[in-house]
């Protein structure tokens, strides 16, 4: 969740279609089911402060530079817009970026930008800052560490101040994709130096108070190209523990809670001061183990440690069954480049390769978590009881939650993890590739840097599904990431509150939120 990516992430299903090649993707989407008491009229609007829970996830260390390694991701998606975003239904739709298309072989891509629109500093918006910005994301002296996923481009020219081409070094049929991400976030050009105390963007609210361990507050920009936000203010409150803000929900000290447990739904669907609202969702928690170390550099072991769970106990028992099997994969169901496969728990299979490994009576594990995130815990202690069935004995650490992510998380050989979803390409880049960023467990493999480089090369969709689903069943055979479930997202608020919509809230259009008096 720490880097939104849980977050942040998402129903963000890869929809491209090159233009000159007549080349798209279908879009497998799930209508989005809303749970919430039985009137549901929407609110008349007053301008108001909307006041949003914050996880707090770097403890405080929180920068809104973009490419920071402690990013305030929440704060991030408000202040800033991206190319091209995903939809209500996971289609890849224009941000700053109006159209987009390739050449033949995919090589090159031509992005027409949107005319009109300033920074909050009244500056225009020029091909020029989105090359300075996606610039920075090549430089592998950036916190971010994702010049290994952006590198394939190799050249960014700006013909004119509306349009940005980038020539690559080898094809990308979902080139776009990359640039969905709230990394790509678009700076004003030669600000590196003081974005993070100024966190000039284009979005549709404006800092005006930063302070992630308090309240941070932004203001409505008049001059959004978007129009006028309906909202006075958003103040994102930071609250570390997972408890603590579902408490400041049912206090009224906030407006709106962005990562609510089904057990928290539960509580509050019955009560009419507030709406619950879930849909199907790609956020996934994780059992992640570094396979730079032992005992976890033996890929029996990591095998022996994935065919122990059972996946659908740990959903009912963790996610009250609100989410769907994963197999150990981040792309999510919706996805249509989802590898289907199954993957039953084997405890007399766990144990024979834990006795090949050299671990005959089992094996002693010290697993790493926090009450960061609401499932965290839950799933540290499920999975410590399926363990023990195979002879393996967890035991369980906690953390501190303000604390967690910044001296835990990364460093320990053994942890809970909690991400959202992003599109396959991304995804499987992101987490799993050299030089991804997030690639928590260390992964490195060429076999499967080789299978990347072939999806992204195949224009048939088709085609490109099934190397996409390939290189999802070859972690399964070979990471250090036991991903049980993916998660519904589930939203809780105010009824106040109007107009959240039904996608993760990396994709939050924040602007068309409505607050009504009390």
């Amino acid at each position: 969740m720490r880097s939104h990516s849980v977050i942040p992430s998402v129903r963000m299903v890869a929809c491209l279609v090159l233009t000159t090649l007549l080349v798209a993707c279908g879009s497998a989407t799930t209508a989005p089911a809303t749970t919430a008491p039985a009137t549901t009229a929407t609110p008349a609007a007053t301008g108001g402060t909307l006041r949003v829970a914050y996880g707090l996830w770097w403890g405080g260390a929180e920068s809104i530079d973009p490419l920071s390694a402690v990013p305030f991701l929440d704060a991030v998606n408000i202040l800033y817009d991206r190319l091209v975003r995903l939809d209500a239904t996971g289609k890849l739709v224009p941000e700053l970026a109006t159209a987009w298309s390739a050449n033949a072989d995919a090589t090159v891509w031509t992005f027409t930008l949107r005319e009109g629109v300033t920074f909050h500093n009244s500056a225009p918006f020029t091909s020029a800052d989105v090359a300075y910005s996606i610039k920075r994301l090549l430089d592998p002296a950036q916190e971010a560490g994702l010049a290994g996923i952006y590198q394939i481009i190799k050249q960014i020219e700006t013909p004119d101040p509306r349009t940005v081409v980038f020539t690559l070094a080898q094809p990308h049929a979902e080139l776009p994709v990359l640039f969905t991400i709230y990394r790509a976030a678009i700076i004003p050009a030669e600000s590196s130096a003081s974005i993070a105390q100024t966190g000039i963007g284009t979005g549709a609210f404006q800092l005006a108070q930063l302070n992630p361990t308090g309240t941070t507050r932004m203001t409505a920009y008049a001059k959004s190209w978007r129009g006028a936000p309906k909202l006075d203010a958003i103040e994102l409150i930071g609250i570390a523990d997972a408890d603590a803000r579902f408490q400041a929900l049912q206090a009224g000290q906030i407006d709106v809670l962005l990562e609510t447990s089904p057990q928290q739904l539960t509580a509050l669907k019955d009560n009419p001061a507030f709406v619950v609202q879930t849909f199907p969702g790609g956020i996934w928690y994780s059992l992640t183990m570094r396979t730079d170390t032992p005992p976890f550099n033996d890929v029996r072991v990591r095998r022996a440690l994935r065919l122990l769970v059972d996946r659908q106990q740990i959903l009912t028992l963790v996610q009250q069954g609100m989410g769907s099997i994963a197999c150990d994969t981040t792309v999510w169901s919706g996805d249509p480049y989802r590898w289907q496969g199954s993957c039953p728990q084997d405890l007399a299979q766990a144990r024979k390769l834990l006795a090949e490994a050299g671990y005959p009576n089992g094996l002693d594990l010290t697993l790493f978590t926090s009450d960061s995130l609401s499932g965290m815990t839950p799933l540290a202690e499920v999975y410590q009881q399926q363990a023990a069935l195979a002879g393996v004995r967890v035991t369980i650490k906690q953390v501190p939650a303000d604390s967690y992510w910044t001296e835990t998380y990364g460093v320990e050989p053994f942890v809970i993890d909690g991400e959202y979803q992003y599109p396959a390409d991304l995804s499987l880049h992101l987490f799993y590739g050299k030089g991804g960023g997030y690639n928590v467990s260390k992964f490195d493999d060429p076999a499967f840097e080789q299978l990347l480089a072939e999806a992204r090369a195949t224009l048939d969709p088709q085609q490109r599904s099934q190397r996409y689903q390939q290189a999802q069943q070859y972690l399964l055979e070979q990471d250090g990431t036991i991903i049980p479930f993916h998660a519904n997202e589930e939203f809780s608020f105010s009824r106040r509150v109007a107009g959240l919509q039904t996608v993760p809230y990396i994709d939050m259009r924040w602007d068309l939120v409505t607050l009504a008096a009390k």
